[in-house]
This record gives structure tokens, C-alpha cells and sequence, in this order.
């Protein structure tokens, strides 16, 4: 009598919970395809160039390490960076990860060409004899030095300040380059198939 007075309510609780296991997939599967996550690529970008700056700014009024026209450039190339991650933290569509991360990758082989151009090119030749290109872009075409002097002014020539014996020009490509390559990956969730084969790889 007991086996089939339960019977029935067992039948109901398994209908039940297959009906729920069906909502929840189907909720799942439209969580799925919103991409939430997409949204830490581009925060953590903007983060980490704001952390480069963070840190150009303690050396510089902490530790009297003072920037370069070259050293200025690249501030300004990573606060570019953090605008242009705005851009995909807001807008987490298709369209807005493409420009986002195409952005990105753009200003940050910019930003190795100038701190690769800084080491080899700038540090070895006089930076005072005449204004240099970052010079003429960040002071005489946007006039940065003037609006916000504690962070864009130049105030000295192309030398070799260095943390932990690595030049910190290295130190700045090799951000730029991570951030490089994180712009590809973050650009590679917006085609099919091709960020499970990135995750495959990392």
C-alpha cells in the first residue's frame, strides 16, 4: 500500500526536476551566448596600462626618475590604451570586441615601435639638440605638457634609468607586447571557433 501510495508523488518530483533541468539548460545556454566574460579582457587591458602608468608616475615623483619625450609617448600610448578598452567594457557585441581589440593591437605595436625606438635609437644620440618626434606629437601638436605637466612634461633626455637591472624602456615593450597579444586573443572571441583554439593553446 505504501509502495503505491508514493509511487505517484516520485513520478511527480522526477517530472519535475526534468522540467527544471530543461529550464535551466535552456537559461544556461542564453547565459552562454551573452559572453559575460568577454568583459575581463578588455578591464584587465585597461588595468594593466593603467597599473604602467601608475608605476612610470611613482618612479618619477617618488624615486626622481624623470621621463623622456620617448618615456612621455608611451604614457600617453597606454592612456589611449585604457580609452580604447572602454570601449569593449561597455560595449561586449561583436562589433565593439573587433574595434576594441584592433585598437589595441594597433596603439600597442605603436607603443613597442616607440620604446624600441627609445633603447636603440634615442638613448645612443642627443635628445636636446633638437625636438624629437615625441616631442613635436605629445608637446607641440597636443600641448599635453601644458594641460597636465606632471605627467607629460619631458623633463629629461634619453637615458638609462633601469629597474632591476632591465632598462625600463624593456619594460614597456614587453607590457606592450602582452598587450598586443591580448588585444589578437580578446579579438578572437568574436569569431567562431577560433578562442576555443586559443584556450586550447594557453
Amino acid at each position: 500500500m505504501c509502495r503505491k501510495a508514493v509511487a505517484p508523488s516520485l513520478k511527480r518530483d522526477v517530472i519535475r526536476s526534468k522540467s527544471t533541468g530543461a529550464s535551466f539548460s535552456t537559461l544556461k545556454a542564453k547565459t552562454m551566448n551573452v559572453r559575460p566574460s568577454t568583459r575581463w579582457w578588455p578591464a584587465g587591458i585597461a588595468t594593466a596600462a593603467l597599473l604602467a602608468i601608475a608605476a612610470a608616475l611613482v618612479s618619477q615623483h617618488a624615486f626622481d626618475i624623470q621621463p623622456c619625450p620617448w618615456c612621455v609617448l608611451q604614457r600617453l600610448l597606454f592612456l589611449a590604451i585604457v580609452a580604447a578598452s572602454a570601449i569593449g567594457i561597455f560595449i561586449s557585441a561583436r562589433t565593439g570586441r573587433i574595434i576594441t581589440g584592433g585598437l589595441v593591437l594597433v596603439l600597442s605595436v605603436l607603443g613597442v615601435w616607440a620604446a624600441a625606438w627609445q633603447h636603440w635609437v634615442a638613448a645612443k644620440s642627443s635628445c636636446s639638440n633638437h625636438k624629437t618626434l615625441a616631442e613635436r606629437i605629445v608637446s607641440d601638436n597636443l600641448h599635453l605638457n601644458q594641460l597636465l605637466a606632471s605627467v607629460f612634461e619631458p623633463r629629461a633626455s634619453c637615458g638609462a634609468a633601469d629597474l632591476f637591472g632591465v632598462p625600463y624602456e624593456f619594460w614597456s615593450l614587453g607590457l606592450f607586447a602582452a598587450l598586443g597579444v591580448a588585444a589578437i586573443k580578446y579579438m578572437a572571441t568574436s569569431v567562431t571557433g577560433l578562442d576555443e583554439r586559443f584556450a586550447r593553446l594557453g
